[in-house]
């Protein structure tokens, strides 16, 4: 479900520039910069964010397990987020959608991988650490030429 949601949020975006040059559209005259749709991105999952949380406090009956700790690297989290989003919609606007997603969600996997492995100690033994290395160079690779395919 998680994949289904992630993979379609740029659709509402896609079918609105794509119809933005069409006449009789309700689209028609739509913006193509790809960067004046991110506060709308932004907001929506802002608002969401809200209504679940409102959900769960009523489902607790007004009591939820809130940990301190958590809220502030909560708001960092969501604010680094927010910066990775402005910056693929930068990088939608000049290479295109089918180019920035699979580098971005390969970038997500490495970045996963190497705090689990850096900070959290997760990969352990020499012949795991190879693999891990020679693994991100596939990934590092791949992003690389899917970058320059756009090139002409």
């Amino acid at each position: 479900m998680a994949g289904l949601l992630y993979g379609s949020s740029f659709i509402p975006i896609l079918y609105i520039k794509n119809h933005s040059l069409c006449r009789d559209s309700i689209f028609y005259g739509a913006s193509d910069y790809d960067l004046d749709y991110v506060h709308a991105q932004t907001s929506g999952v802002f608002l969401a964010s809200a209504v679940y949380f409102t959900i769960y406090c009523a489902v607790m009956k007004n009591k939820p397990r809130v940990y301190p700790r958590a809220i502030l690297p909560g708001f960092l989290s969501g604010l680094m987020w927010t910066t990775g989003t402005y910056c693929w919609f930068l990088a939608n606007n000049y290479l295109s959608a089918v180019v920035t997603y699979p580098i971005v969600t390969a970038g997500y996997g490495l970045v996963a991988a190497l705090w689990g492995s850096l900070v959290f100690r997760e990969i352990k033994g020499l012949v795991n650490c190879i693999i891990f290395f020679f693994a991100s160079c596939v990934v590092l690779t791949g992003s690389m030429l899917t970058a320059i395919s756009k090139l002409e």
